[in-house]
């Protein structure tokens, strides 16, 4: 498919077209452990983008090449790449990408021993992340504020955030999805926090994690005050975002998940993470319970219930 859209993009001139292939090309040779090619890329998506003046394009790849550079160990030029990175976004208002530098930031931020700044550069990621209910970003941030918490000899604050993290994954269904190449980071996190805590003490910790309401389980990673509860009343404030009150709607109407999906333009996995969300933070645990809840909120507010 890149093969293609290089082709279509020579074909047409298009700087844009040749600059994000550059970017997704990079990202595929990161997944090969191909650091080389993949900065390379990246470096030729920076020229594009720059060429063209596309603050996202530029975000994107000075995020990437940060992290490229970071693998290779070169942790002070990942560092500058990743701090013009935000002040790229800073100067266009691009918030999001801005919460991905900070994350890629952090990552090296801790790797050079600075635990309390990598941890703060990663929470401010996190909170941005939660307003935008982005399951990718989350769990990134999650998996780093493990390993920082790890390496400050907080074991089981890191054992709680691996639970809550797998959580996370299992939402999204792929792990670290397209950031596979930091999976060694985990692996050492979970194995030193194994030793520190002992097996049977590690499960534990990581269940409690895992246990934990979504709100509650940010909250902790966030280090904030817990929410007072994750469900309200009927006819008190919704604690789902507004994505997950369409889903919890279109459910009340009787829809299945291929059925949601279709209608929202996401995919079927998506739904499901959505729905194990929504059963999270309003303590349920079917469809009927989602379906009698949107009622129940309607009738409060005097609204009628979507016929199903």
């Amino acid at each position: 498919m890149l093969r293609e859209s290089r082709a279509i993009g020579e074909e047409q001139g298009s700087e844009s077209v040749l600059g994000y292939v550059a970017i997704f090309s990079g990202m595929i040779a990161m997944c090969r452990w191909d650091p080389k090619t993949a900065i390379a890329r990246y470096e030729e998506a920076l020229a594009r983008h720059g060429a063209t003046g596309d603050p996202v394009g530029l975000s994107l790849a000075l995020v990437r090449l940060s992290l490229a550079y970071s693998f290779l160990g070169d942790s002070a030029r990942a560092v500058a790449i990743g701090e013009e990175g935000l002040a790229v976004c800073e100067r266009y208002g691009e918030g999001w990408h801005r919460a991905y530098t900070l994350m890629a930031l952090g990552v090296d931020v801790w790797r050079q021993g600075d635990t309390r700044r990598a941890a703060a550069m990663e929470q401010e990621s996190l909170r941005f992340n939660r307003s935008l209910d982005d399951p990718l970003g989350i769990g990134v941030n999650l998996e780093v504020l493990a390993w920082i918490a790890a390496a400050e000899g907080r074991y089981q604050r890191a054992a709680r955030l691996l639970g809550i993290v797998a959580k996370v994954w299992k939402a999204v269904g792929a792990p670290l999805s397209g950031y596979g190449h930091l999976v060694h980071f985990h692996d050492e996190c979970e194995a030193a926090v194994r030793r520190a805590l002992g097996a049977q003490a590690f499960r534990a910790a990581v269940r409690q994690g895992a246990d934990l309401a979504s709100e509650a389980a940010l909250a902790y990673a966030l280090e904030e005050r817990p929410p007072a509860g994750a469900a309200r009343d009927a006819a008190g404030a919704s604690p789902l975002t507004p994505r997950e009150t369409e889903i919890a709607g279109l459910i009340a109407q009787g829809m299945s998940n291929k059925d949601i999906a279709a209608a929202l333009v996401i995919a079927q996995r998506t739904v499901e993470g959505h729905i194990e969300h929504i059963m999270d933070k309003l303590g349920f645990h079917s469809r009927a319970r989602i379906a009698a809840w949107v009622e129940d909120r309607s009738h409060a507010s005097g609204e009628e219930t979507p016929p199903g």
